[in-house]
């Protein structure tokens, strides 16, 4: 599976989540400032939404999907490895679903221990008709009654979650 970065430190939130993420089988990666462009140039990303890269470039999805999208979420847990999106706007959620890899992006900073941490969050996100909040916890997997497995049938079947530090 991809790259698994990690810090030598052991014990920052960074490498508590970056535990988590990587036991529900999510590639991490912790990058800085100056490399996050880099990020958006090594890939052929079909879907953009990141205000950190400033770029918003939301093709239409249709029946094709997306091979690779990257979005920005709002928070991440270290806790359950899960990342969080707030997703009201249709093509963001659909892109979330549909990439057969997702890329997502979050600030070191917008890491928190556990969910009871993003109450007020949640609670100012689903207010309005139509709040919708994703909780992504690694690459979709499902199985049927017979044990077998999939991986990528209600979601994306590759996770990788850049972290960006010195923000």
């Amino acid at each position: 599976m991809g790259n698994r970065i990690m810090t030598s430190k052991g014990n920052t939130i960074i490498d508590r989540f970056s535990r988590s993420a990587i036991a529900v089988t999510a590639d991490v990666k912790v990058i800085n400032k100056e490399q996050l462009l880099s990020v958006k140039e090594e890939h052929n990303f079909k879907f953009i939404s990141s205000k950190l890269l400033q770029q918003t470039d939301q093709h239409y999805i249709g029946k094709e999907g997306i091979d690779k999208a990257l979005i920005e979420v709002n928070y991440a847990i270290a806790e359950t490895g899960t990342v969080v999106l707030e997703c009201s706007n249709e093509q963001i959620r659909l892109a979330s679903c549909l990439a057969e890899h997702l890329y997502v992006l979050v600030k070191a900073s917008n890491i928190v221990e556990c969910s009871h941490d993003i109450v007020d969050f949640m609670a100012e996100s689903t207010k309005a008709q139509g709040g919708y909040v994703a909780f992504i916890s690694g690459p979709s997997r499902t199985a049927d009654i017979e044990r077998v497995l999939t991986v990528g049938a209600h979601g994306p079947r590759e996770l990788t979650i850049v972290i960006v530090t010195d923000l």
